[in-house]
């Protein structure tokens, strides 16, 4: 899998960094949380396609979807 993470032209590189870590770090407690989400994740991982990931969209709270 590819993974590209979609330009915010509005965020600095630093802003842009921490989302890439705070992405990774969720994705890795999710994948311990939920079985079903971790088979999502290996099936993403095993494809030969490119995924683009969004990081700047926020829930009600503030915190990264």
């Amino acid at each position: 899998m590819t993974v590209e993470y979609a330009d915010d032209p509005n965020k600095t590189k630093k802003e842009k960094r921490q989302a890439k870590r705070e992405f990774k770090r969720s994705q890795r407690e999710l994948n311990r949380k939920s079985p079903e989400a971790k088979k999502n994740w290996n099936a993403l991982k095993n494809s030969k396609n490119v995924h683009t990931i969004h990081l700047n969209e926020k829930n009600k709270d503030g915190s990264p979807i």
